[in-house]
């Protein structure tokens, strides 16, 4: 009898708890616009921070994920685009890191870095480009 209603008691302590959590983990969901806007501006930052500690890391894809989250956030943020480049280089997937570099240097042309990393990428494409030309007289020769 005692062990039946502390074990009551226990349910009805862990009841509470989990509407206590449910409560604070759904308001999230009900955020007003200017609240989001907060919680995005947080979420960018991590994803940013994150992306640059898989680039550390070698962890090329990854990196390139973090960076599409806070693209989707902000698709005009310098930094994603640029480090999304980068982990685009690194995976050899030269047209799509020189696409988010070229848009990197539009937003930010006066960054040394952007401009360095384009200056990069530009040489990629166009060595890959002449690459293929050859390739392309060879067949047709």
């Amino acid at each position: 009898l005692e062990s039946e209603k502390a074990a009551l008691e226990h349910k009805d302590d862990d009841d509470h708890d989990f509407r206590k959590a449910l409560t604070h983990a759904t308001k999230f969901f009900d955020l007003r616009p200017d609240e989001a806007a907060d919680v995005n501006a947080v979420k960018l930052s991590l994803y940013l921070n994150v992306a640059q500690c898989y680039l550390k890391m070698e962890s090329w894809h990854k990196a390139v994920v973090q960076c599409k989250d806070a693209l989707d956030i902000d698709p005009t943020n310098t930094k994603a685009l640029y480090r999304r480049a980068l982990g685009y280089e690194r995976l050899k997937d030269y047209a799509r890191a020189f696409d988010d570099s070229q848009k990197a240097f539009a937003l930010a042309p006066d960054d040394k870095a952007v401009v360095a990393l384009n200056e990069r990428l530009k040489a990629h494409m166009k060595k890959q480009q002449d690459k293929e030309k050859k390739m392309w007289t060879k067949a047709f020769a």
